[in-house]
């Protein structure tokens, strides 16, 4: 918007008009933001300190099950490697989903959760599977050999012996049994927000259809934890150590996780009027 500062320009009543209405509403938007800023922080603050801790805690849990492996071939084997890469991603994609909605872009959350939650269920068929080191360096070759896509590469699982036709994503959740209810249901409302479809157009997820979103967050943030817990769970399947003896402490976290962010949701939708209907 520089030119709109031109003198030569600015003579131009139409120009002139149009410069002023972009500095009103862009101070209008700057103050806007700031002010939803904090008031997100005022009621979801707690919930994204809780989301935080968690990420904090599986990183600690990890390294304590490398220690374990550290002077062993695992640490250096192509499965753990993968394995570990694929939960590097996943943790990176949890702490983008926990950015967006602590910016209350509710939607944006979602559509990225569902990437982290297909992490999930291929980490979770390369770990459980019985060919298990086979199938992992499938899945690596599959970058070279089938860049565009799909899950031809875990046909070489034995669960997949009767398939004849193409796998499909929703195979492999059958494969693993993580085709519960909520899961799929999140999963459905993330591929309409992820692609142009009308059901995704026509029905939003939170208070506001062109907006930040004070709603609308909980399901997200409250199944991502899930995801993060699961992926902690089957990277420590490598290590020598007990994976159970933790599992006490990553349900205090998730259960405070559930119980703030589904308090926090509840009492934000009996006080709010919606914004568009």
């Amino acid at each position: 918007m520089e030119n709109l500062k031109d003198d030569n320009l600015n003579e131009d009543p139409e120009i002139r008009k149009i410069a002023l209405g972009f500095y009103l509403n862009m101070n209008k938007f700057r103050n806007h933001t700031k002010s939803f800023m904090t008031q997100i922080e005022s009621h979801w603050g707690e919930s994204f300190r809780l989301s935080d801790e968690l990420y904090i805690f599986t990183l600690v849990l990890i390294n304590l099950s490398e220690e374990n492996i550290i002077n062993t071939p695992i640490i250096n084997s192509a499965t753990y490697t993968l394995i570990k890469k694929l939960y590097d991603r996943a943790g990176q994609q949890y702490l983008e989903i926990i950015s967006l909605l602590r910016n209350g872009f509710a939607e944006g959350a979602s559509a990225r959760w569902r990437s982290m939650y297909e992490i999930l269920c291929i980490t979770g068929l390369i770990v459980t599977s019985n060919e298990r080191d086979e199938l992992a360096t499938s899945y690596t070759l599959a970058a070279e050999k089938n860049p565009s896509g799909g899950y031809e590469w875990a046909k070489i699982d034995s669960r997949f012996n009767d398939e004849k036709g193409k796998l499909n994503f929703a195979k492999i959740e059958k494969a693993l049994n993580l085709a519960d209810e909520e899961s799929r249901a999140l999963y459905k409302i993330s591929s309409s927000i992820l692609h142009a479809s009308s059901k995704g157009t026509h029905y939003r997820i939170g208070r506001s259809l062109t907006d930040y979103s004070l709603t609308g967050l909980s399901a997200t943030a409250i199944n991502s934890a899930t995801n993060l817990m699961s992926m902690t769970r089957l990277l420590f399947t490598f290590s020598l150590d007990d994976p159970k003896k933790y599992d006490e402490n990553l349900h205090i976290f998730y259960n405070n996780i559930h119980k703030q962010y589904t308090e926090t949701e509840e009492k934000l939708k009996n006080t709010q009027e919606p914004a568009n209907d």
